[in-house]
């Protein structure tokens, strides 16, 4: 067997990375990959890198089981039946936090394009120049959901959960918008 270069073996996520981007303990991912939900990572100890496979397959899994109250051994199915572009396109349609869309727009491992460009038009990059009003990411909220904190006032914030659905983010920025009304008045 051939030694793979360091950049081989430096592309993806080690396993504590791959969680916390998608609110979850390195327990929890352990679990989906022993039950089949994700397929096991090539295993190098502590060094094993999860691709974008996993990380779609990880955004698109606690939103079947929520809206759809699916049991897990259904959100496996569903995600073993679907094509990996069928997949991407689920996820796109996902309210996705900032960290994960630029991720997802990035070019996967194999140096193919991810994702297809109708996808990537229909959701565009945020904008780095984003007001300072824009919601920051932070730590996960009890159930396991990362939040995002939206400042209203100095030592008031709203923590906004990063599945939020786009109406419910859009009151947030008409709460922030009003608040900053209030202020000027």
């Amino acid at each position: 067997m051939r030694p793979q270069s360091n950049q081989a073996r430096l592309r993806g996520w080690l396993l504590a990375e791959l969680a916390g981007l998608c609110g979850l303990t390195p327990r929890a991912v352990r679990y989906y990959v022993d039950c089949g939900v994700l397929p096991a990572p090539v295993f190098r100890g502590r060094a094993t890198r999860y691709q974008r496979v996993h990380l779609v397959r990880l955004v698109a899994l606690p939103h079947w089981r929520a809206t759809e109250e699916l049991p897990l051994s259904d959100v496996r199915k569903r995600l073993d039946a679907v094509t990996p572009q069928q997949l991407e396109s689920a996820v796109w349609s996902l309210p996705l936090r900032d960290e994960l869309l630029m991720l997802l727009h990035q070019r996967d491992p194999q140096g193919r394009s991810a994702p297809p460009p109708e996808l990537v038009a229909a959701k565009p990059l945020p904008d780095p120049d984003a007001t300072q009003a824009a919601p920051t990411p932070e730590a996960p909220l009890q159930g396991g959901s990362l939040c995002c904190r939206v400042p209203l006032l100095p030592g008031l914030e709203l923590l906004l959960d990063s599945t939020a659905s786009p109406v419910v983010r859009q009151l947030a920025r008409e709460i922030q918008e009003h608040v900053a009304r209030k202020l000027s008045q």
